[in-house]
């Protein structure tokens, strides 16, 4: 009897393995999801951080436990090319995301060959894995450098270019059977070509005959979104004298494309409070003629009207580091010099070290504080950076993040950014100059006496 009890625990136990394994195999055999897992050793922080894996950012947390090991699921609606970042030291590792995909990534910091670190790959995929590692189209510009496209037509530039693309898709062939990947990244590769055609343009050699009808056998409709901004970047650097957007006017027919360059640029004009905005305003309104956009741009425009300098900031919430909710009515008192930023931003963590140096500059000065507040959508990730950094200045989490009142009201879309308020709380600047401006230290005192 005690036997076939113990037969009857031994089949139940197996059974409930196998469907667990099941369960496990369908999580990441799902149509829709790639399953990464693997070990990074010697690393300092306790994440990495997988590009174009979320909307909004594209920027996603991986963290990593004590033992060095991490395990994730990629959500997938189509295959592409993901960089899984390390700050530090930094690493920048690309692979291949494809749907119903497996792969093992073993990263060891501390072993390196010619300075690299040692990174292993085992799963699907691995020979995409292996050519986006060795080969870089960058590398071929290294061999086409400007001061040689001065000594040189705009034919021998556009052949032997297109030569040495055309040998990287032959090598792209050779090395990968993922048909996918190969049509993908060869259709990169045209875009890549095509787009640094117009560094010929930046040279002495801009006057080149077949240069100048490359330029013109240029069809609007036939552009793509690099060639049109490569054209109106041309265009206003050999029209200096006349404004963004009468260079604009002239240098298209194509009205959609006018329109987009121009809500773009009244955009960042507004946003950035630029002092000619009422001129720019009128320019603007006689060359769009999406009347939806146009309104769009006139609330805004009305809207930033009132954040001008002098002008009383709006009413924010954050949260400090032990979760007490603060308000922006407790800043008041002194002036206020403020960091936006987060852990998934390199541009904001390379200026971390010039904020500690400005914290510890104004330290002992009664008239203004200097702060951080996180955007991070993570919280544990912003936590794991104050407790390895320690900073010695205030730090806030934005629970709302971009969604914020602070960064509506503000427009902040991009990160890092600085803002200024004086002791009353009205706007100094909303576009402050960043900690490693070489003038930041008399920028601020100008605007605390």
């Amino acid at each position: 009897m005690r036997l076939i009890k113990e037969t009857i625990i031994i089949i139940v136990i197996c059974a409930w393995q196998m469907v667990g394994h099941a369960q496990n195999s369908s999580s990441y055999e799902s149509s829709s999801v790639m399953y990464i897992e693997g070990s990074v050793c010697g690393i300092e922080n306790n994440f990495f951080l997988l590009t174009r894996a979320l909307p909004g950012t594209g920027l996603d947390t991986v963290f990593v436990d004590e033992k060095g090991y991490f395990v994730k699921s990629i959500n997938v609606s189509r295959p592409f090319c993901t960089s899984l970042l390390i700050e530090n030291p930094k690493v920048n590792l690309q692979f291949y995301v494809e749907p119903c995909t497996k792969a093992n990534i073993r990263i060891n910091l501390l072993a390196k060959s010619n300075n690299m670190p040692e990174i292993i790959y085992e799963g699907d995929n691995k020979d995409c894995f292996e050519f986006l590692r060795s080969y870089n189209p960058d590398k071929i510009l290294s061999s086409w450098s400007v001061s040689r496209l001065d000594t040189i037509t705009f034919s021998e530039y556009q052949s032997g270019f297109k030569s040495d693309i055309e040998l990287l898709k032959n090598d792209l062939l050779n090395s990968v059977s993922n048909t996918r990947f190969v049509k993908s990244y060869a259709s990169k590769l045209d875009d890549f070509y095509r787009f640094n055609l117009w560094r010929f343009f930046e040279t002495k050699g801009k006057e080149d005959v077949n240069a100048k009808q490359w330029l013109l056998s240029m069809k609007e409709a036939e552009m793509i979104d690099d060639d049109v901004f490569q054209w109106q970047r041309l265009y206003q650097k050999r029209h200096p004298d006349r404004s963004y957007l009468q260079n604009l006017k002239d240098a298209f027919h194509n009205q959609n494309i006018i329109n987009f360059f121009a809500d773009r640029y009244m955009y960042d004009i507004i946003r950035n409070q630029l002092p000619d905005m009422e001129q720019q305003i009128h320019e603007y309104l006689t060359i769009s003629t999406d009347e939806e956009k146009q309104s769009e741009i006139m609330r805004l425009y009305e809207h930033y009207k009132g954040l001008t300098p002098g002008a009383k900031g709006i009413k924010f919430t954050v949260y400090d580091e032990n979760g007490s909710q603060i308000h922006s009515d407790n800043l008041k008192g002194k002036a206020v010099y403020l960091d936006l930023w987060a852990t998934w931003c390199p541009p904001c963590c390379d200026e971390i070290p010039y904020m500690a140096k400005l914290a510890e500059h104004y330290k002992n000065n009664p008239n203004i504080q200097i702060i951080s507040i996180s955007l991070d959508s993570n919280e544990k990730a912003w936590r794991a950076k104050l407790a390895k950094d320690k900073p010695q200045w205030p730090q806030y989490y934005c629970k709302e993040n971009f969604n914020s009142q602070l960064c509506k009201e503000y427009g902040i879309n991009t990160i890092p950014r600085f803002l200024m308020f004086d002791k009353k709380g009205c706007i100094i600047s909303l576009n402050a100059p960043r900690p490693s401006s070489e003038d930041i230290i008399n920028w601020i005192d100008d605007h605390i006496k």
